[in-house]
């Protein structure tokens, strides 16, 4: 198998109770050449151990690059050969590195989900250094199948891997539960239509939803991640001022996002003990960093609720920033880094709103 570095990241977060996958039929790849063999008629129900999101080097690999070409894999477990739809009853397979510490940690058939890929995988194969890049999976890495057969166009599925890849660690729920977003089922890359095929890829990448919140753990260095609410606030709805209630870093909210001079956050002040003034978060669908420099107004901000500063000022028509906020605020709760390690992906720079020329976090889709 093979395949390249790259990532950008998450934490930590779990899901409610596992659904049987009994009566759901499974759906084999698209690929005539890959027909994927399920253990059983029902799908898979096994994995269903305690869901918790890490942050993981995710990469891809297809027929061309597996270690040697074609769709065998080293421990079947629902497929005779790589393949699934990404349902949760029927997912994808993945490799990882056969270490001891790996192999206790990620077993074979255990279950996982990408959200920025809005599929299920499942571990059935290895990754190893014979493979066309000569780079194993070192750590934390989970290396995804996307199909392919020997007709495909090596090229096509190797673009399509590349497009795909991030860079830095992404979020990936651990034995996740059954009611995530699937973007489609079948497989990644598609023979249809020749030469160069399709890469199917989601529209968006929403965050994971699970529930209930987990303890935070902040004392360490980084120090875990929460399932948490994220809402924002700008200049206009801060009463028309960028005061806050404890500088750290900054006088008045501000910051570029960066881990050196990141962007103003506001919690509750129940969270005083866990989130303190001057705690660093990261957040992985903003791609960037935050301190705790301000309060929520009381009642606003319940439990583990960071508040997160767009910009803004006094020449700027409220109704815009306002209108950036909504489109900005996740449904539901996403993956937030407590005492994030300073590497992580972060882009664009700079306010996360900008009137001069209407763009809210780099873009004009608000």
């Amino acid at each position: 198998m093979k395949r390249k570095l790259l990532s950008i990241l998450l934490s930590l977060a779990g899901l409610g109770a596992l659904a049987s996958c009994g009566g759901q039929s499974t759906v084999p790849s698209t690929n005539s050449t890959l027909r994927s063999t399920a253990a059983t008629a029902s799908g898979y129900s096994g994995d269903t151990k305690s869901p918790y999101t890490t942050s993981a080097t995710v990469t891809f690999y297809g027929w061309p690059d597996n270690s040697p070409p074609g769709a065998a894999i080293a421990h079947p477990v629902i497929h005779q050969l790589a393949g699934g739809d990404g349902s949760y009853c029927n997912p994808t397979t993945f490799a990882t590195e056969p270490t001891s510490s790996e192999n206790a940690k990620i077993p074979y058939g255990t279950r996982i989900y990408v959200p920025y890929i809005q599929k299920y995988f499942i571990r059935e194969d290895d990754c190893t250094t014979s493979g066309p890049q000569g780079l194993g999976c070192s750590g934390l890495w989970f290396d995804l199948w996307i199909g392919g057969d020997k007709s495909s166009k090596s090229s096509a599925v190797i673009n399509c891997e590349d497009s795909l890849t991030q860079n830095g660690t992404v979020a990936v729920i651990v034995h996740p539960g059954p009611n995530e977003p699937v973007a489609w089922t079948g497989s990644i890359y598609n023979d249809i239509p020749a030469p160069n095929g399709s890469c199917n890829k989601p529209v968006g990448a929403p965050s994971p939803s699970p529930s209930p919140l987990p303890s935070p753990s902040p004392s360490a260095s980084p120090g875990g991640g929460v399932s948490s609410t994220v809402i924002f606030y700008g200049y206009p709805d801060n009463g028309n001022s960028c005061a806050i209630a404890h500088p750290v870093i900054h006088s008045c909210a501000g910051g570029t996002g960066t881990y050196s001079n990141p962007i103003t956050f506001a919690t509750s002040t129940a969270n005083d003990s866990t989130i303190p003034y001057g705690m660093r978060i990261y957040v992985p669908f903003m791609q960037r960093y935050f301190i705790r420099e301000d309060d929520c107004a009381s009642g606003q901000c319940g439990g583990y609720t960071f508040n997160l500063w767009v910009g803004g000022n006094s020449s700027d028509v409220a109704s815009d920033v306002e209108a950036c906020e909504r489109s900005l605020t996740p449904s539901g709760h996403v993956p937030v880094i407590l005492n994030p390690p300073s590497n992580e992906y972060v882009t664009p720079l700079g306010q996360i709103w900008n009137e001069s020329n209407g763009e809210c976090n780099g873009t004009y889709n608000y």
